[in-house]
């Protein structure tokens, strides 16, 4: 990924074919060519999209202006350099032990456990130790080390790839599914886990100067990196507020790092917060969109909807959360539904914003 993708586009002799009044024949997706690849396969694909057919990917595209309009966008998605952020990864060689002793990355050694030969060891322990058959299955604990193992090569070989690619500038194939989604390519991209995520950077640094708003943007990005917010100002307070703590050491932003809902992004962005020549290389993302929602409030022209998703601004001018907003129109309907208050009681304790998401996505 250290070359440039090739552009998207269709090949000269589909083209012609295109402009071919006998054959009439639209632009199809699946005849696109670019990326890093002349020839599209399904295994591009694979793990991303719900169908194995490429056919699903015969979109006929009769507007060729929209089609232009299409590839310009991937091709400028995909133009953009990145670098890796130096910092979070000379944090992270640095403090592995105690980020492995906190408990925000795997025990290196298990990432090279032969795990027929720990499955085997394990099963003879189990079968000896008769105290721990009451307490949990041999299934349990196999399907246990095994996923840690598997978290652990997959910890160690990200930190191994960043490392590789360390003084290169790099780039994300860009492609589109059959549904008109934009994906990049690769293991170590934003659609990734929080540790790759964590070590990408841009790798253009044209601006100027740097405005205290830019500053806080940054802080704002730190601190919603650590928990959910509904205010700006009020994200902005919060990471004042903790600001000596965070700073203090490396062992204190750690500490402070394992209660965060994505860690390595908030070690990231504290990194790089007070480094002004990286404003403008750190990647702000934040994700208070429900887009299956927003587009049913869209096409239902549906305003409380829509404000609910943050299509629109709410009334109150906070960041909205669609869940929360369920789960508590959930709860009322319950009251007025069951009158048995200890039932109720047991079925409030059961329902939190992640039981309801979990639902409302299926």
């Amino acid at each position: 990924m250290v070359c440039k993708p090739l552009d998207w586009e269709h090949p000269k002799e589909e083209l012609d074919k295109c402009f071919d009044l006998d054959l009439k024949k639209p632009y199809v997706l699946s005849d696109m060519r670019g990326g890093y690849l002349s020839t599209p396969t399904i295994n591009m694909y694979t793990g991303l999209l719900s169908s194995n057919n490429l056919r699903n990917f015969n979109i006929e595209l009769h507007d060729f202006d929209l089609h232009d309009e299409m590839v310009s966008i991937l091709n400028g998605l995909q133009k953009q350099g990145f670098k890796i952020n130096k910092k979070v990864l000379d944090f992270v060689k640095n403090n592995r032990q105690t980020l492995e002793n906190e408990g925000l990355l795997m025990k290196g050694i298990l990432a090279h456990v032969n795990l027929k030969e720990a499955f085997d060891l394990m099963r003879k322990s189990y079968y000896i130790n008769k105290d721990i058959k009451g307490v949990c299955s041999l299934d349990s604990l196999l399907k246990e080390l095994g996923i840690r193992a598997q978290k652990a090569r997959y910890e160690d070989f990200i930190i191994r790839l960043v490392s590789a690619y360390e003084d290169y500038v790099f780039y994300l194939p860009a492609f589109m599914d059959f549904r008109g989604r934009i994906y990049r390519c690769g293991i170590l991209h934003f659609h990734e886990r929080d540790l790759a995520r964590s070590f990408i950077e841009f790798a253009d640094n044209q601006e100027e100067g740097c405005k205290q708003s830019v500053k806080d943007i940054v802080a704002i990005s730190a601190a919603f990196k650590y928990k959910k917010f509904y205010d700006y100002d009020d994200a902005l307070q919060w990471y004042k507020d903790n600001h000596n703590t965070i700073y203090a050491s490396d062992q204190s932003l750690i500490c402070f790092a394992k209660s965060a809902s994505d860690p390595f992004q908030f070690i990231a962005k504290v990194l790089s917060k007070d480094d002004v020549q990286e404003y403008d290389r750190i990647p702000i993302s934040q994700d208070a969109a429900a887009s299956a929602y927003q587009i049913m409030s869209y096409l239902l022209l549906n305003e409380e909807m829509a404000r609910r998703t943050n299509l629109i601004p709410h009334t109150d001018g906070k960041i909205q959360d669609v869940y929360t907003c369920i789960l508590k129109d959930l709860k009322t309907y319950l009251y007025h539904q069951i009158n048995d208050k200890s039932k109720i009681d047991i079925i409030e304790s059961k329902l939190d914003r992640k039981l309801i998401r979990s639902y409302s996505c299926l």
